[in-house]
């Protein structure tokens, strides 16, 4: 596994630039074990080479290079590293070129040199299929016509629940999401959509999973994607109507908040970016030889708080405070980019009512209403008005110990601007 994440300014003068690959260790030929080389892996990527329009996408296939005699790890008595080649690497832009997208090739060699373990990587690793839940957000922009392929007339926000299994006796994990657009819908043509990422079974290497801290995948071989309840099949296949990553944002850290904000120290949550392409030659409904690109998307998911203890809160009438950060995209008129922010939280377990304030996340602050919703340790809300959005989230650990899910608003009049996102914090 390996991921890198660069961001450059703020604002609508930001560039960005992730890429995730996962795979295994096999191969055939030399004398093993010095030809169990890397095969079989992904790299997945997004750039926002400038803050205007879609995101460009990355591809491709590393493998390890092998000798003359067919070794593909070195060293005189223990393997001290080996060779990842990239020759297949491209960039795909928004730009038609004879019906086509325009592609920039690289061909990429990395030397990977033997090192010391970082101290605690790999000693927390949860019990095997344990399943977090969570919600995810994100701002797709997309791209139409087989042979003409021009940016849609806007972009559209996407989110909703997920859930992550994680199995370290495989070293895998398996992420899904189900959502919608809440708000545009009736322009992005996206009534529900769902995406798959990693998997525990079969044989496809496009998930690594290290510890609970250090995880990340590529599409998911067994789990198409889907809009509006069709499944995406590119050129006939659902295997290439997606190229996607995920991935924990401790692999990847981004380090600029605004001054007074830091990142919610959670125990009991995770949460990370997620992005890449989707594609389909499907003809049927709302969904027409059409690509959708996302760019640092993100999500949070963790272990939920047991109804009994969500009981006992609401019958001794607890009322909780929580603070920690937000992290999203935006689309300002057009322009791209990451922006963070600080949370503020507080719940009337007893009523089931509370309030989620978004604070100087991209200059803006806005304060949501929330419901619980009865029987769960989930809950929502929405609200109108110049500025219209909503908010969904879930209580995690024990005795509600944090919150996480995620936030969705977007300007009614005047300049367009849209953002989403995901919040985390604790009491």
């Amino acid at each position: 596994m390996q991921a890198s994440l660069s961001v450059i300014g703020v604002g609508s003068s930001q560039t960005s630039v992730i890429a995730v690959d996962t795979g295994a260790f096999g191969g055939s030929g030399g004398t093993a074990p010095l030809s169990q080389g890397v095969v079989g892996s992904n790299l997945r990527g997004t750039a926002q080479v400038t803050a205007i329009g879609a995101p460009t996408t990355i591809v491709g296939s590393p493998s390890a290079l092998t000798d003359a005699t067919g070794a593909a790890l070195y060293g005189n008595t223990a393997p001290t590293g080996f060779v990842i080649a990239t020759p297949n690497a491209r960039e795909l832009s928004g730009v038609p070129v004879g019906g086509t997208l325009a592609a920039t090739n690289y061909g990429i060699l990395n030397p990977i040199i033997a090192g010391t373990v970082p101290s605690g990587v790999g000693t927390s690793r949860v019990p095997p299929a344990t399943t977090l839940t969570g919600q995810f957000a994100g701002i797709g922009q997309t791209l139409f016509g087989s042979t003409s392929l021009t940016p849609a007339a806007s972009p559209y926000i996407v989110a909703g629940a997920m859930g992550l299994t994680a199995d370290p006796a495989s070293n895998r994990i398996f992420a899904s999401f189900g959502g919608a657009d809440p708000l545009t819908s009736g322009t992005s043509g996206v009534s529900n959509i769902t995406l798959g990422f990693g998997g525990i079974g079969g044989s496809a290497p496009n998930s690594a999973f290290i510890d609970n801290n250090l995880f990340a995948a590529t599409e998911s071989t067994n789990n198409p994607a889907s809009i509006n309840g069709q499944t995406l099949t590119f050129g006939g296949s659902a295997s290439n109507a997606a190229a996607l990553y995920f991935v924990n944002s401790n692999l990847v850290p981004y380090t600029a908040l605004p001054a007074g904000v830091s990142y919610c120290a959670c125990q009991f949550l995770q949460w990370g970016y997620w992005g890449g392409e989707i594609a389909t030659d499907v003809t049927t409904g709302s969904v027409s030889a059409r690509r959708d690109r996302f760019h640092l998307g993100t999500w949070v998911a963790g272990v939920q708080t047991p109804q009994t203890d969500i009981n006992t809160m609401i019958s001794q009438g607890i009322q909780a405070t929580y603070t920690g950060h937000v992290i999203g995209t935006v689309n300002n008129n057009g322009a791209n980019y990451l922006a963070t922010g600080a949370l503020t939280g507080t719940y009337n377990f007893g009523l089931q009512q509370g309030t989620l304030s978004v604070n100087n996340f991209d200059s803006r602050s806005v304060t949501l209403p929330v419901s619980g919703i009865p029987g769960t340790a989930f809950y929502g809300g929405s609200f109108t008005g110049t500025i219209t959005g909503t908010a969904n989230g879930q209580f995690y650990g024990p005795l509600a110990a944090e919150t996480g899910g995620n936030f969705t608003f977007k300007t009614t009049s005047g300049t367009p601007y849209f953002a989403t996102g995901i919040f985390a914090g604790k009491r």
